[in-house]
């Protein structure tokens, strides 16, 4: 029997694409990194990972929660090959406890982790069961996975705004100096405000400066923290505001972004403040250092997840409701459905350094993603030297299924056809429904993407890597 050579070839060379999950359309990347893992997928059994953080050495550190009835603060660290790294905290997992939840009904969670010089971990949180009096609680976890004792009380910063009941930090940046500015909100329970009394949120913007030692710095606004009004209160009505997005530029200037709302129907666009390290507001940079996007549209409500500077631009990505709210306030094509169906889509904004929009990025400055048949966003971005932008995020299938998403885009907004299908990668963690939280992208053109399972009460988080060029 004669063999027909190039036959043979094209059947391996399909049999190691499947093997390493190639999409098997569009371009050649992302591929998966099957030297990850096992081909290129890590499960672990036991933690509600949220986000990650990746360390000098390359080394990854996955950090949430960890679940069953006596959940505490759980960080994992895994190697660039995807193996546990025994040396830190207890076999490869830190585990935390800050204090007793009220029935369980919260578990304690890591909202975000950010690495200092020497890969410190400075976790995120709250002190205090949502509903409850809290305080916002920053943790450094040195790294070898232990708590650093010399920072704040016994390696924990607490701090509750006086005269609010609940205080939570949803971030943190560091600066030259390693403070940590750290973002979040604050909350009066049952409160309204006398100029929007039909207001549902009642969280105010909170910004605080923490130094090394874990101790506020009181040159900070006089205080060490701020409540940011982003917009004039008494025009408005109190706005809603649990701040997540912030970035410290190399002077030290401060950047924070939200999408404003009173609460209830009204949306009133997206701003952005540039403060300097004191937190006064740079006044060449939008109107007296806050700028304003969507001043001729204000009907679509946005959620801006990360801020990015890079060569003198500003990246602002996160989701934008796909359909104009009705007047009580329902967005979605689909709002006649029982429960009503909100349907958000992937979006990313340039700015220019003044704080005006860079309109020779995409599409009048913004890049959306309107093609997918329901939810889409952006959770982290990464921009190459040679300006090529990688978006990880998730995708909701016509299906109703949950799936992981990869998007390239040039440096001028515009998708990178050659890149998976049509710019777009969207992949599966296995064949069950998981949720993906977060990606993290390496410094040499990696990314790993994060998720768990959906309404699990034993969760598997999965992360997979994949090498994108």
């Amino acid at each position: 029997m004669k063999i027909n050579k190039f036959r043979l070839l094209a059947v391996f060379l399909l049999v190691v694409s499947l093997n390493l999950n190639w999409p098997s359309y569009g371009g050649s990347f992302p591929i998966v990194d099957s030297s990850f893992g096992s081909k290129g997928t890590v499960m672990l059994k036991g933690i509600h990972g949220t986000t990650g953080a990746l360390t000098s050495n390359g080394d990854l550190l996955i950090h949430g929660y960890s679940t069953g009835l006596n959940s505490s603060l759980a960080i994992l660290k895994l190697s660039s090959k995807g193996k546990l790294d025994t040396s830190y905290g207890a076999k490869g997992v830190s585990n935390i406890k800050i204090g007793n939840l009220k029935n369980n009904s919260v578990p304690q969670v890591f909202l975000n982790l950010i690495l200092d010089k020497n890969d410190a971990a400075f976790g995120f949180t709250a002190d205090g069961s949502l509903g409850e009096k809290g305080s916002g609680l920053i943790a450094k976890i040195n790294n070898n996975g232990k708590l650093d004792t010399s920072f704040g009380q016994k390696g924990f910063f607490r701090f509750a705004v006086p005269d609010y009941d609940y205080t939570i930090f949803m971030n943190g940046s560091l600066d030259s100096a390693g403070n940590i500015i750290a973002v979040g909100g604050a909350q009066k329970l049952g409160w309204e405000n006398p100029a929007n009394p039909r207001r549902i949120c009642n969280y105010e913007a909170l910004i605080a400066k923490v130094d090394s030692k874990g101790e506020l710095v009181s040159g900070f606004k006089n205080l060490g923290y701020t409540i940011f009004p982003f917009t004039n209160q008494n025009g408005l009505g109190n706005t809603c505001i649990m701040l997540e997005a912030v970035n410290v530029d190399k002077s030290d200037n401060i950047y924070i972004a939200h999408s404003i709302s009173t609460g209830s129907s009204q949306f009133f666009g997206i701003y952005i403040a540039k403060m300097d390290s004191n937190g006064n507001l740079i006044k060449d940079f939008g109107t007296n250092g806050v700028a304003r996007i969507f001043t001729s549209d204000n009907r679509y409500e946005i959620g801006i997840k990360e801020i990015l500077i890079k060569d003198d631009k500003i990246y602002l990505a996160g989701k934008k409701l796909r359909a104009t709210p009705n007047k009580i306030g329902i967005g979605s094509p689909n709002s006649s459905k029982t429960p009503p169906e909100y349907i958000y889509d992937s979006m990313l904004l340039r700015i220019n350094s003044n704080g005006s929009i860079d309109e020779t990025f995409g599409t009048k400055g913004f890049y959306v993603n309107s093609d997918s048949p329901k939810n889409n966003e952006i959770n982290n971005i990464f921009i190459q030297d040679s300006g090529d932008i990688y978006l990880g995020g998730a995708d909701t299938t016509a299906s109703g299924k949950s799936v992981g998403s990869i998007s390239k885009l040039n440096s001028s907004g515009i998708l990178d056809s050659s890149f998976g299908n049509k710019g777009i990668y969207l992949f599966k963690y296995n064949s069950n429904n998981y949720i993906t939280r977060s990606s993290t992208f390496t410094k040499n053109g990696s990314m790993y993407g994060i998720s768990i399972a959906e309404n699990c009460n034993n969760c598997e988080t999965h992360v997979k890597k994949f090498k994108l060029n």
